[in-house]
């Protein structure tokens, strides 16, 4: 918050001619988390619509973010977890003869996890066995794990959702392995830190090649991201800022594009495979296209810059033709997808993000007011913080001085040492009463500002004490209101 003070002079109504004072203060600083993951559902499952909401949005705070690819509005949110960080996101489908889809989400936690839908909470969550996940694949209900020990964990989700079991792995390497992409039928393409790409098939539990990447100054390469091009290909991504297209069969390069000047983290393609997306640490997202005039043949088509730092995640929608971009600046950028019949008419200039949507949740409370004490309680993260609204100076008109904020106090509850994030938080108008939550429960807090005191408030409902809060609000300084999330379908 940052400005000044104002007098508004209302009109029309009861309200005609009072006054009232608007008041704005520089505190509570905020901070926007960064987009490391994202995955768009399909538009169509089974030869039925997919219901919204279909974009997962994971950030580097540890919180996970539903939105509608239609209106591009935040359907839900978590409040986020200090100790999670998600790497990728899998959308699969529950099962044939229906549209209905299932998340799942795994990162440097050592964790695969599936999500409700509804409440946004997890189902279940399993240990890779392997470390630190980096990324996901899936064949049908098989999900494919890359893992920071080498191997790639293979994990079954068949059944009902809520049923994920380690089913086996494959010792792909010694070195980290960072992306990992299913082709065809039967084979399994996994990236890693030492410049090789290896193909297994996944009927013999074998590896049948390894191609190698180009290295610089004799130092490794980093494979950060590989995609199947439909049935015809497979592109990579790696740390030289080079994007190779590669024949998966034969196990050659037949196409190679510099087109950035820094590693390639994301790639994206059409379901068709006739389009991909590329960016990374440059921030520049690139465009390239299979054309099929005459010989067929892989160009780029075209490249711009609008995001402002590294670009993390890319992910297209087949169904709204738009495709989706976030990264370090926390902010989602929404673009006019392009096929490959007319990516040539895009403007000259580059890219045009049709639409930018803030990394400010308005789901999660953030700040709340005690009107009768000046004070402000502001949430972050796993911690409250409490600021006095010192009053004004006289002097009025657009030169008036800016108040001081006083910080007063920081408080946090006991699950701020296991990592985990407040969902909600208020205050009581006359400031002797706050209240918090997080995925543990709610806690009540009288606090005494004299002797810069906070105590627990005991005797709390066991209704409240153990149940999480999606928002919290005092009617009142003696009634406390608060909404629980969704209950499970």
């Amino acid at each position: 918050f940052a400005g000044g003070c104002a007098r508004l002079t209302l009109s029309g109504g009861q309200a005609a001619g009072a006054a009232m004072e608007v008041l704005r203060a520089r505190l509570c600083e905020w901070r926007p988390s960064g987009v490391d993951a994202l995955a768009v559902a399909p538009a169509i499952a089974n030869g039925l619509e997919v219901p919204e909401p279909r974009l997962a949005v994971g950030r580097s705070n540890g919180v996970v973010e539903l939105w509608d690819t239609t209106t591009w509005h935040l359907h839900s949110t978590t409040a986020g977890h200090t100790k999670r960080s998600i790497r990728s996101f899998l959308w699969v489908t529950a099962e044939e003869g229906s549209a209905k889809q299932r998340l799942f989400s795994a990162g440097l936690h050592r964790e695969v996890s599936e999500w409700d839908l509804t409440t946004l909470t997890q189902l279940v969550s399993v240990a890779s066995g392997g470390g630190p996940v980096w990324s996901l694949s899936s064949a049908g209900m098989r999900i494919f794990a890359a893992c920071e020990d080498g191997t790639i964990r293979i994990f079954s989700a068949e059944g009902e959702p809520g049923d994920l079991m380690l089913q086996g792995r494959l010792n792909v390497g010694k070195t980290r392995l960072l992306s990992v992409a299913y082709f065809g039928n039967d084979f399994l393409f996994a990236g890693g830190s030492d410049s090789r790409i290896a193909k297994w098939s996944m009927q013999t539990r074998t590896c049948e090649a390894a191609m190698q990447v180009e290295k610089a100054r004799g130092a490794e390469t980093l494979v950060w991201s590989l995609v199947a091009l439909g049935d015809h290909g497979l592109a990579s991504g790696d740390s030289l800022g080079l994007v190779h297209i590669w024949d998966p069969v034969a196990c050659v390069v037949r196409y190679r594009f510099a087109q950035h000047q820094a590693d390639v983290l994301t790639l994206a393609a059409s379901p068709d495979g006739s389009v991909l997306l590329s960016s990374g640490v440059d921030a520049k997202i690139s465009a390239f296209s299979k054309q099929s005039d005459g010989e067929e043949r892989w160009v780029s088509s075209n490249a711009g810059y609008s995001h402002t730092h590294d670009v993390r995640a890319i992910a297209m929608d087949a169904g709204s033709g738009k495709f989706v971009s976030g990264g370090v600046s926390g902010v989602l950028q929404v673009h006019q997808s392009r096929t490959a019949g007319s990516i040539k008419r895009w403007q000259k200039g580059g890219l045009k993000g049709i639409a930018q949507l803030s990394a400010l949740s308005p789901v999660l409370q953030t700040a709340s007011i005690a009107q009768g004490s000046r004070l402000m309680l502001c949430q972050r993260d796993a911690q409250l913080e409490l600021w006095y609204l010192q009053q004004p100076k006289p002097k009025e008109g657009p030169g008036a001085p800016m108040p001081e904020a006083q910080h007063v106090l920081r408080v946090s509850l006991d699950g701020a040492k296991e990592g985990r994030h407040l969902a909600a938080s208020a205050i009581a108008p006359n400031g002797q009463h706050f209240a918090a939550s997080d995925d543990a429960g709610t806690r009540l807090f009288q606090a005494n500002l004299e002797d810069l005191e906070v105590r627990r408030v005991r005797g709390l409902p066991s209704e409240i004490l153990n149940m999480p809060a999606r928002a919290l609000l005092f009617c009142g300084s003696g009634l406390l209101a608060s909404a629980p999330p969704p209950p499970p379908p």
